[in-house]
């Protein structure tokens, strides 16, 4: 079995891309960073 080592990664979004991923992470109950995570899959 392959073992994944998590990755840090930066965004630097502008203030508006924040304000709609954070409203979009809220409708799914998600925090910021899980509703990113779970789009780039």
């Amino acid at each position: 079995m392959i073992q994944v080592k998590p990755m840090p990664l930066t965004l630097n979004l502008t203030s508006e891309i924040k304000q709609y991923l954070s409203q979009k992470a809220r409708e799914k109950g998600l925090s910021l960073e899980d509703y990113v995570l779970k789009l780039s899959r």
